[in-house]
């Protein structure tokens, strides 16, 4: 894989442009800000812990947890994480993009995904 990826002469050819890479003020924005093919609940940040059997809420920006809660409710979860957003991302977004912040959560509309037990 490596060897292939070598001998692309796309990738060969943007190997070492730094400018190809946004300052992002050290903060992977994809990460956070883009739903995983793994992700069961729908909403990037908001998982389910079966052994409390409460919804985690997350945030993690710049080597710290700026959100760490557990709520009974989905819903709950999702508003204190589209609250977080609104509150450390949106401005990160704003002022990589110069543009100001959006009146829109990053992740408006939550998507409940199938599990595997609801699809059988």
């Amino acid at each position: 894989m490596a060897k292939a990826i070598r001998e692309n002469p796309k990738t060969v050819a943007q190997m070492g442009k730094k400018a190809q890479f946004k300052q992002t003020e050290g903060v992977n924005v994809a990460a956070a800000t883009k739903l995983r093919s793994t992700n069961r609940s729908g909403v990037i940040g908001v998982s389910f812990d079966r052994q409390s059997g409460k919804w985690n809420a997350r945030l993690f920006m710049k080597g710290r947890l700026l959100l760490n809660k557990q709520f009974v409710n989905f819903d709950e979860a999702v508003r204190a994480r589209h609250q977080a957003e609104k509150e450390f991302l949106e401005p990160l977004i704003a002022r990589v993009n110069d543009v100001a912040p959006c009146d829109v959560p990053v992740n408006s509309q939550p998507v409940r995904r199938q599990t595997r037990a609801s699809a059988n």
